[in-house]
């Protein structure tokens, strides 16, 4: 059967209009920490007169944009830059910084920066980042920093959006960055080809779900901020939609089929941009690999 294929840049392209100065946007969410949307990625920093933590550095081209952010709230200096994947979209500002910056990500993310990669499905190519641009330190599975009094819990949860997520979590002001685990606005992206499973992701959802408090404030990778409540319902939606398609290809339909007779209809308010139901329906078939591609 032939594949469903959109570029996962023009995907992107969906959430946000021309790249201009106005495409940017800093929310305080605590003491010395802000959110900052540039374009469609929402990044955070955590400020303090001997540096500034960046949870996602955004692409390498809105360097200029963030600057000027932090230089707004009185801060200059990013010592510390923690990838949530490796996906360009995220850490693309670590070319800019990753000469004065330590950047910090899980193991599997200085391979997939390092090596030229060539996406099939999304029809993206993906050169090597320089040197100075890769992970100092890396870790597993788990991994704690301090810094300006603020406790920062690093997470691996694999296998979901791609196989080097990692969530981070500002303990003590209690808000989490999700990364590409949360596409609050949409059915997320998944990148099967590199790890990433929509069943794994529900399931690393309900991690979060379970090591979070009630009132935590969730910073999704794109779209607006979660809060627990609603996550239970995204993970509730994504288990759902699974359902719903394992039970049709045990009828034997096929994705055609799937998507003429408008299966996720139900589903409808998780639409955006390009990341519609047929879209979905055909990203848990690629996950679930059943049909060839």
């Amino acid at each position: 059967m032939k594949n469903f294929i959109i570029p996962y840049a023009f995907l992107l392209l969906s959430y946000f209009s021309a790249r201009s100065e106005s495409n940017i946007e800093t929310t305080q969410l605590a003491k010395n920490l802000y959110k900052i949307r540039v374009y469609s990625v929402n990044i955070v920093a955590l400020v303090d007169s001997g540096g500034v933590v960046l949870s996602d550095a955004a692409f390498d081209d809105a360097g200029d944009l963030i600057e000027a952010e932090l230089e707004k709230l009185g801060y200059q200096h990013i010592s510390c830059i923690i990838n949530t994947h490796w996906h360009h979209d995220h850490c693309g500002g670590n070319k800019i910084w990753g000469e004065q910056a330590k950047i910090i990500a899980h193991e599997n993310v200085v391979e997939m920066l390092s090596t030229h990669r060539i996406s099939e499905y999304w029809q993206e190519e993906y050169q090597p980042f320089p040197e100075h641009a890769l992970p100092d330190v890396t870790f597993s599975n788990f991994l704690t920093l301090d810094f300006n009094n603020e406790q920062i819990e690093l997470l691996h949860l694999p296998n979901g959006h791609t196989d080097c997520d990692i969530i981070v979590y500002f303990k003590n002001a209690n808000v989490l960055h999700a990364g590409d685990l949360l596409f609050s606005e949409s059915f997320p992206a998944v990148d099967f080809e590199n790890g990433g499973n929509v069943e794994q992701f529900a399931w690393n959802l309900q991690t979060i779900i379970e090591m979070t408090p009630p009132d935590v404030k969730i910073i999704a990778g794109h779209g607006p901020d979660f809060t627990r409540e609603q996550l239970i319902e995204y993970r509730d939606m994504m288990i759902s939609t699974i359902e719903c398609i394992r039970r049709e290809i045990e009828n034997g339909k096929s994705v055609d089929e799937m998507k003429k007779a408008d299966i996720l209809k139900n589903w409808a308010k998780w639409e955006k941009g390009k990341f519609t139901r047929e879209y979905w329906i055909e990203m848990i078939c690629n996950c679930m690999k059943c049909y060839e591609r």
